[in-house]
């Protein structure tokens, strides 16, 4: 699971390709996936999965304006229960090996 995601957060980390693939991701039903590794025991699923919770729900600016991309992912999180999935990251008991899931919910 790891190399895997691993794999494609190379893929959706190219700046030319990325978003789209960001994007397929989504309609591929990939946000529950994520959902269910975060909820995952093992600490290195969790934090293979970090970074897509950061594309997600953070923001991607050109020129001081959002990109309309962009919002379309986030849109797509909170539909497919992006939400909870947040709540469970910080439902994580506070150490070391969790601090990076439970920072990117916050």
């Amino acid at each position: 699971k790891c190399t895997a995601l691993q794999t494609m957060n190379i893929i959706i980390s190219d700046r030319k390709e990325g978003r789209q693939h960001l994007q397929t991701l989504c309609l591929v039903q990939f946000i529950p996936a994520i959902g269910n590794m975060v909820r995952s025991k093992s600490i290195k699923v969790k934090n293979a999965a970090a970074p897509f919770l950061k594309k997600f729900c953070g923001e991607d600016t050109e020129s001081g304006r959002p990109k309309k991309r962009r919002n379309f992912v986030r849109e797509m999180f909170i539909a497919c229960g992006g939400i909870s999935i947040l709540v469970d990251c910080l439902r994580n008991r506070y150490s070391n090996d969790n601090k990076e899931i439970i920072f990117v919910a916050v």
